[in-house]
């Protein structure tokens, strides 16, 4: 795959993912959508170099982190689908609070998801421009996740508000 090549289809995928809530205009949509272009420009980076020297000490701790992207993205996608009664078929429109499962934990896997990829991809070759785009990235996802925040207060109202105070934003216990 090329460098042009993986810009591009990660771009169209954001663009998928990102379009209900940019033709909303929810406020975390475009920064949601930066999230997802330092994304795509830190794995067209990369693309290049992606499978050199694959088990190398760095290139196993991108391969993790890519790893628990993967994992934590599709639990996340199925909690969502299966437990959050979605409006249509966007997942991010739920009828109701969902707060089991990986939820139970954090209530953001699909943004730690994100964050994990980004690193993930930067260490393929970490330079200076993929270092600097994976804190863009990570920046975005915070404020992404303050924002939804702010919307399903909204939505859900004090139903959420506790929610928020039993769980942790991305990593469980901690943060």
């Amino acid at each position: 795959m090329t460098s042009l090549t993986a810009l591009a289809l990660i771009t169209g995928a954001a663009l998928l993912i990102s379009g209900h809530a940019l033709r909303t205009l929810q406020p975390y949509g475009l920064v949601r959508f930066v999230v997802f272009e330092s994304i795509a420009v830190v794995v067209a980076l990369n693309v290049p170099v992606w499978f050199v020297d694959p088990l190398a000490p760095l290139q196993l701790l991108s391969w993790t982190l890519l790893s628990l992207s993967v994992l934590l993205a599709a639990t996340g996608a199925h909690t969502l689908r299966s437990l959050g009664n979605p409006q249509q078929r966007l997942i991010e429109e739920t009828l109701s609070v969902v707060d089991s499962g990986i939820y139970g934990l954090i209530r953001h896997p699909m943004y730690t998801s994100l964050m994990l990829l980004c690193w993930g991809a930067a260490l393929k070759s970490p330079g200076v421009w993929q270092i600097l785009l994976s804190l863009v990235c990570t920046a975005a996802a915070v404020a992404t996740a303050r924002l939804e925040e702010l919307h399903n207060l909204g939505r859900f109202g004090e139903g959420y508000r506790e929610y928020m105070g039993r769980t942790r934003r991305f990593v469980p216990y901690l943060i």
